[in-house]
C-alpha cells in the first residue's frame, strides 16, 4: 500500500511538473537534436511573390510594372536574409535553458544538424534568388533589343543596380567562423 501512495505520488509530481513546463526544456532539446526543421527561417516563409517575366517591354508602362515587382521582390528577399543572418551563427537559436539541460554531446549533434537545414535553406534561397536575377537579366536584354533601348527609362536602374551590386550571401557560419 505504502508503495502505491508513493508511487501515485510521484506520478502526481511529476504531472504538475510538466504541467509547470519543467520538463519543456528536456523535450526543447530532443528538438533541436532530432527534429529541427528551420521552419521559422525558410524562404517560402516570407510569402515572396515569384516573379513571372514578360519575354519582354513594349512600353514604359510595363517596365515600370516589371520593376515594381523586382524591387518589392528584392526587398521580400531582404527581409529573409535579415531574418537569416540573425540566427547566426549556428546553435544561436537554442534557448538557454535548453542548452542548460543539454549534454555537449547533444549540443554538437543540435548545431551539426541545424547547420545541415541552415544550408538547405541558403541554397533554397539562393537558387531563388539566381532565378530571379537571370529571368530579370533575360528580360531586360529582350527589351532592350525590342525597343533599340526607346522604352527603357530609369525604372530599371535602380533594379539593374540591385542586382549589379547584389552581396548578398546566405551562407550560414560554420564551427570555427568559416562560412559554408
Amino acid at each position: 500500500m505504502r508503495l502505491a501512495f508513493t508511487l501515485m505520488a510521484f506520478l502526481t509530481a511529476g504531472a504538475a511538473l510538466a504541467a509547470n513546463g519543467e520538463t519543456a526544456p528536456r523535450a526543447d532539446a530532443s528538438y533541436y537534436v532530432n527534429s529541427f526543421d528551420g521552419a521559422d527561417l525558410k524562404f517560402s516563409r516570407f510569402k515572396c511573390v515569384a516573379l513571372v517575366f514578360p519575354v519582354n517591354s513594349a512600353s514604359n508602362e510595363s517596365v515600370r510594372r516589371v520593376d515594381k515587382a523586382v524591387r518589392l521582390w528584392r526587398d521580400c528577399f531582404a527581409r529573409f536574409s535579415a531574418r537569416f543572418d540573425a540566427a547566426l551563427p549556428v546553435g544561436k537559436g537554442i534557448p538557454e535553458d535548453v542548452i542548460k539541460v543539454m549534454s555537449a554531446a547533444d549540443l554538437a549533434k543540435a548545431k551539426a544538424a541545424m547547420e545541415s537545414v541552415y544550408v538547405q535553406i541558403a541554397a533554397d534561397a539562393t537558387m531563388q534568388n539566381e532565378q530571379v536575377r537571370q529571368g530579370y537579366d533575360k528580360w531586360l536584354a529582350a527589351t532592350r533589343s525590342y525597343s533599340n533601348n526607346s522604352v527603357l527609362s530609369g525604372a530599371t536602374e535602380a533594379s539593374k543596380r540591385s542586382f549589379k551590386n547584389d552581396e548578398t550571401v546566405v551562407q550560414p557560419e560554420l564551427p570555427g567562423g568559416r562560412k559554408h
